[in-house]
């Protein structure tokens, strides 16, 4: 029995989601617990760092957040069910890898300067991550709605 279209693509996308979880949880640990370290900077770390780590934590989450959020309400609805999917997957990957380049980031910063702040970003950017897990709903949803309008008009 062959599944549906929708199933196949949320298993892909979640099985991407699973498996850069575990691998940003595993280097956070690694960091966390001072298994690696790139190389040896003074005990003060560059103020600019820092700084960098915050601005693209702050920005990065929402627009994210955001750019997912536009790409799936945008008003001309997909006509099928691939193209729902297209736009779906795209969404998803952008949003996923976007938040992905943030925490490593901060886990490169972190590894580098020796500063225990980044834990915090780390922490906040993996319960937004959290969120984040592909939907079958989601998708669903994005894929009757034009459906439903076709119905109703004829």
């Amino acid at each position: 029995m062959t599944q549906p279209i929708e199933e196949k693509t949320i298993r892909l996308l979640r099985r991407h989601y699973f498996i850069n979880f575990i691998v940003l949880g595993i280097l956070f640990l690694l960091t966390l617990f001072h298994v690696g370290r790139i190389a040896e900077t003074p005990t003060s770390p560059p103020v600019i760092i820092d700084q960098c780590s915050i601005l693209l934590t702050i920005i990065g989450i929402p627009v994210a957040l955001k750019s997912f959020s536009n790409k799936i309400n945008k008003k001309p609805r997909p006509n099928d069910a691939k193209k729902g999917i297209k736009i779906y997957k795209k969404a998803f990957f952008q949003r996923l890898y976007l938040l992905s380049f943030v925490i490593l980031w901060n886990i490169l910063a972190s590894v580098i300067s020796h500063n225990r702040n980044y834990i915090w970003l780390i922490i906040i950017l993996f319960i937004t991550l959290l969120f984040c897990k592909p939907s079958f709903p989601e998708l669903k949803n994005l894929i009757e709605i034009k459906n439903k309008e076709n119905e109703i008009t004829e």
